[in-house]
């Protein structure tokens, strides 16, 4: 796998330069591109552009469905600011996920710009508080960064 050209220039490029590394799976296609990245046995990051297609998506399980089999619980990130879309039956196939793995899965942080990815978050982050999993949605970028250095020391 290559690393990312913009890891570096566009947020804490020292975080960026320590998570680079970490990089496990990536899917790029016409409408977007999407990169999972493990900087910490315990976290999981997501970096996604564009659209995000359901097959983009399923990356998510495709590598922590194995690591959550331990009994750790993961902290997830998702970076998603240059996301402008989904598919349709991406949002709900993570939400879905998301509940079935409740119990493995300490946190969850996401940061967006566009508002179509606002209000899908909204609507998970819904169905995740029933579940008491906590759900945090951050608008600017120097939050998020500060909690992923945190769960990745």
């Amino acid at each position: 796998m290559t690393k990312p050209a913009a890891v570096a220039t566009e947020s804490n490029s020292l975080l960026w330069e320590r998570i680079a590394p970490s990089l496990v799976k990536e899917k790029t296609d016409a409408r977007g591109s999407f990169e999972v990245y493990m900087p910490a046995p315990n976290v999981c990051l997501t970096r996604a552009r564009g659209v995000l297609s359901l097959a983009q998506a399923r990356l998510i399980p495709e590598v922590l469905d194995e690591r959550l089999k331990d009994g750790q619980k993961v902290a997830l990130f998702y970076e998603w600011e240059k996301l402008i879309n989904y598919e349709s039956e991406a949002r709900p196939m993570l939400t879905n996920w998301g509940i079935a793995n409740v119990r493995k899965l300490r946190s969850i942080d996401v940061i967006v710009s566009s508002r179509i990815m606002a209000l899908g978050i909204a609507t998970a982050s819904l169905a995740m508080k029933l579940i008491r999993l906590p759900v945090y949605s951050h608008s600017r970028r120097e939050d998020f960064e500060s909690s992923l250095e945190r769960a990745i020391q």
